[in-house]
């Protein structure tokens, strides 16, 4: 298979920058899968379903505790032993 070229950071922070949604990928030795990444600022529901149906997996977003208590949300954790 013909090795992909991959872009810069700085690349990836322009893309981000402009609104778009990039996929931050992990070295193929390791779990070899990549992420969406978009900015907050810019997304809109279409950027979501577009994660959702073509990435699969948990949409996450980082929250201040402010934020969260103001939505009533409340901190969820498993330990697994």
């Amino acid at each position: 298979m013909p090795k992909t070229s991959l872009n810069t950071i700085e690349e990836a922070i322009a893309s981000i920058k402009r609104g778009e949604i990039i996929v931050v990928v992990d070295d193929e030795d390791r779990e070899n899968e990549g992420d969406f990444v978009a900015a907050a600022e810019v997304i809109t529901p279409e950027k979501i379903n577009f994660m959702a149906t073509h990435g699969r997996g948990l949409i996450c977003t980082p929250l201040s505790e402010k934020k969260c208590k103001k939505l009533n949300y409340f901190i969820v954790f498993y330990i697994f032993m």
